[in-house]
């Protein structure tokens, strides 16, 4: 982690995702993490927010095992045996606030997740209407509004670089 003074919350992503990697690598089927020390946090600067740390832990190890294999065959898949991973905590007070951290991140990995898959799919599968289907479905499932522009109210809101942009394309342009 370095030097105690300098510990961030970055610094707890990063070493979770490679904690996570490295488990990986081994073919381990759990990692356990053990929340950082309580002395030292009470020295330095990202203190004692439970919840934010959680999440860090949590986002490190989860979104470093990320990969796009959608196309790969079921041999070639190298899919994670990572499957568990544990932050340990000495406190129940501690383990409730960590816990409540990780389902944020529960859901922060799983919208970043769902952005790299359609930033990572071919352009023959994801363009501006299917862009805006897919955005449209995930609205419905999340409870969240989305709106989409086509053309016509692109051009009637004067909308010049999407529609310039968009001449490079076979594909008529959505604004999401």
């Amino acid at each position: 982690l370095g030097k105690t003074e300098k510990l961030t919350h970055e610094k707890l992503r990063r070493v979770a995702a490679t904690a996570a990697k490295s488990a990986n690598s081994l073919k381990a089927k759990a990692l356990a993490l053990i929340e950082p020390d309580i002395e030292i946090l009470s020295t330095i600067d990202i203190g004692k927010d439970w919840q934010a740390i959680g999440a860090a832990l949590a986002e490190g190890a989860a979104l470093s095992l990320y990969k796009y294999n959608k196309y790969f065959t079921v041999n070639n898949k190298k899919n994670s045996t990572l499957k568990q991973i544990s932050v340990v905590s000495e406190d129940a007070n501690r383990t409730r606030e960590i816990g409540k951290g990780i389902a944020f991140a529960e859901v922060v990995c799983e919208a970043t997740y769902f952005a790299r898959d359609l930033a990572n799919a071919p352009a023959n599968e994801i363009y501006p209407e299917t862009l805006a289907q897919r955005v449209k479905q995930a609205g419905r499932k999340s409870k969240f509004s989305v709106t989409v522009f086509d053309e016509r109210k692109i051009k009637q809101l004067k909308m010049g670089g999407v529609l310039t942009v968009s001449k490079g394309s076979d594909q008529p342009p959505r604004f999401i």
